[in-house]
């Protein structure tokens, strides 16, 4: 059986296109029998791209519009050549396409998956549940096409693949109308990519306060690295959202994570434990963490911190 797997693919939000080559290799994992086409909408035609690279052909669409309009246009196609499954990076605009692709052709969505793979001709979709507590595989048996959004950093930055794949343009759906109509545009703060991070430091609850956050923010850039919290550390107002590593935050990589007062939570390890090397500090010797580290040091945060500042 040859698994007919679709990627949306959204060249134009830089967010979304970086997670592409990782999907695609993981794509590749699943099956020996998969084939793997890239959906692309787009206003111009999507070039020789190494992001691209590893799918076995490209569908484009030429057009651009809201989260709707292209749930439209993908679902039209995908009733038209019926893919086995569809997959979206999980970013806040490629979220929205899934949401509604899934609705266009009542079938199921599992959302924010951190692992793929095939057993009994099925997508098993495992992803984390009840604030990351337990452990899921969702299976969608009996609609079709199977619909997942991935955990962004979940199969990390992909390899590079020589491969060129085949773009074939397609027509546009007629008389499609995008319900939303842009009055206005703002641009925010500039995003902090804690996932392409080589270097992040990071703390938790037991930091205790903002001003100790600045501490380890110093201790960051010393080192040339990202700040980063844990959800808990978030939560008390100690750091912005935009730091969170977790299953509800961010899953990094790095080459190395520094973890000062972290306890080490299920749900903050699933979005570190790509990290390659882990140093652990905590004043508990039985801190969770401990068992991810590949140094730990049971002491406390502070003095730790100041003395690496030192030696820095």
């Amino acid at each position: 059986m040859i698994y007919d797997i679709w990627l949306w693919a959204n060249i134009d939000l830089p967010a979304s296109r970086t997670e592409l080559p990782g999907i695609i290799g993981k794509l590749r994992s699943v099956s020996d029998s998969s084939r793997i086409t890239c959906v692309v909408i787009s206003a111009e035609k999507p070039a020789v791209l190494p992001e691209l690279a590893g799918a076995d052909s490209v569908l484009w669409i030429q057009g651009s519009g809201s989260p709707a309009w292209c749930a439209a246009q993908l679902s039209a196609l995908a009733e038209q050549k019926k893919p086995w499954a569809l997959i979206f990076p999980n970013t806040l605009f490629d979220a929205q396409v899934a949401a509604c692709t899934a609705a266009h052709l009542q079938t199921g969505l599992s959302a924010d998956c951190t692992d793929l793979r095939v057993e009994d001709g099925l997508l098993v979709m495992h992803r984390f549940a009840f604030g990351g507590g337990v452990e899921a595989d969702i299976l969608c048996p009996d609609a079709r096409p199977q619909l997942a959004t991935i955990h962004a950093g979940a199969f990390g930055a992909g390899v590079p693949s020589a491969g060129v794949p085949v773009i074939e343009q397609v027509l546009p759906v007629e008389g499609v109308q995008d319900p939303v109509q842009v009055l206005e545009r703002f641009t925010g703060a500039q995003q902090i990519s804690l996932r392409h991070a080589k270097v992040i430091v990071a703390g938790g609850l037991g930091v205790g306060s903002k001003e100790g956050f600045s501490l380890l923010e110093k201790l960051a850039e010393h080192l040339g690295g990202e700040l980063a919290a844990s959800r808990a550390a978030v939560d008390a107002g100690f750091a912005p959202w935009t730091r969170q590593v977790g299953q509800t935050g961010c899953q990094v990589s790095p080459a190395l994570y520094l973890a000062f007062g972290i306890s080490g939570a299920i749900q903050h390890i699933a979005g570190m434990r790509g990290a390659k090397r882990v140093v652990a500090v905590n004043t508990d010797p039985r801190a969770p963490i401990f068992s991810y580290a590949d140094l730990a040091i049971c002491a406390d945060w502070h003095l730790a911190a100041e003395s690496l500042l030192e030696h820095l």
